[in-house]
């Protein structure tokens, strides 16, 4: 699993946002769960991500949570947030790639590129990373508090001499440039507009010939 943070100050709270992602080294690991499954899931990859992104995050938190209100009592929102019965307790929220809820929906390669982990190409629109290339994908943006992030500061103190983690809260990350040379880069161009060109021609190849059904049908039916 790769993460990346980046951290997000408001009037009212503070907190920080970690990137998770895989590598290639994902695929063993989740086709071995695959085959132990006991039931079939309509989504295996998106099941397995919320399972095992979800079961580690609460791992963590029951320690922390523990430590900061002494205090396991939880609630859950959708399976995606938490929070004990401590209105000072920690927290989180998961938002998945995977949802496709509306208010839920998080542009993941926006969030890598803004957090200068991989550059996000205007062309192909692929997130390319300068070791993985583009052999990565990017499965959550998990939210907490700073009372989970080992900062002792008030949540609601906005003092702008803040030291640990949240003191350089308002420095933008570096980008990350492109790693494509000049062919590298026309090439991927060309590609994904033969590969555009092909879906296109596919789905109006596919469209006509639902047409002739429609027509086929309608002629047989009068």
């Amino acid at each position: 699993t790769t993460t990346t943070t980046t951290t997000t100050t408001t009037t009212k709270t503070k907190s920080k946002a970690y990137l998770i992602g895989n590598t290639k080294h994902l695929w063993p690991v989740f086709l071995e769960w695959l085959q132990n499954a006991t039931t079939v899931v309509a989504d295996p990859l998106d099941t397995y991500e919320c399972t095992v992104i979800e079961q580690q995050v609460v791992r963590s938190m029951a320690t922390t949570t523990a430590t900061a209100t002494g205090s396991s009592d939880s609630r859950s929102d959708n399976n995606s947030s938490n929070s004990n019965s401590n209105d000072n307790s920690c927290w989180y929220r998961l938002f998945y790639s995977s949802d496709l809820e509306a208010s839920r929906m998080v542009s993941m390669a926006r969030v890598a590129s803004c957090a200068g982990f991989s550059y996000l190409d205007p062309d192909t629109h692929l997130s390319i990373h300068p070791e993985y290339g583009t052999w990565h994908s990017y499965r959550a943006v998990l939210l907490l508090p700073s009372c989970c992030c080992g900062d002792d500061n008030d949540s609601d103190n906005d003092n702008d001499n803040d030291s640990g983690i949240y003191a350089n809260a308002g420095v933008v990350p570096e980008r990350v440039s492109n790693p494509l040379s000049p062919s590298e880069a026309t090439a991927s161009r060309e590609a994904f507009d033969d590969a555009l060109r092909i879906t296109t021609t596919m789905g109006s190849t596919s469209d006509d010939s639902d047409n002739t059904n429609n027509n086929n049908n309608s002629d047989g039916g009068g």
